[in-house]
């Protein structure tokens, strides 16, 4: 299982868009939780009406990026995830993006971080972060 944590502060669009790209992804046993910085756009709102199956965490303040997203992996390493992808908000994902991480991390045992391959949305022809490192 593949724990995601989405972090959001007024950012709707982007997180409906992000949320939109997991649900169409060909991988399906993940578990998204969304911690939401105290957003004043409708943002907790809109995300339990159009997305139930995602956790929710609000915050009353917004408690910076770290601490978000710490929230969030507290509560998916409480769930047993195997794995926690840190995913920014405005983050649109290929269909076999979580596929195709799990299948590099499954055939490689001694890999500890995975990222994907990261596009620019009006310019896929610019790769933004793709790579390796090697800490041996």
């Amino acid at each position: 299982m593949i724990g995601i944590v989405i972090v959001t502060w007024n950012g709707l669009h982007d997180t409906l868009k992000c949320l939109t790209s997991l649900r169409h992804q060909s991988y399906s046993q993940w578990q998204a939780v969304v911690v939401d910085n105290a957003s004043q756009d409708g943002t907790p709102t809109c995300i339990a009406d159009y997305f139930p199956e995602v956790h929710l965490i609000q915050n009353e303040r917004n408690t910076g990026y770290v601490h978000a997203n710490n929230q969030g992996i507290d509560y998916l390493m409480a769930h047993n995830c195997q794995w926690i992808l840190l995913l920014n908000n405005d983050v649109v994902m290929q269909p076999d993006a979580l596929a195709e991480m799990v299948r590099i991390g499954d055939e490689n045992p001694q890999i500890g971080v995975i990222g994907p391959l990261m596009q620019r949305t009006l310019r896929p022809d610019v790769i933004d972060m793709g790579g390796d490192l090697d800490f041996r």
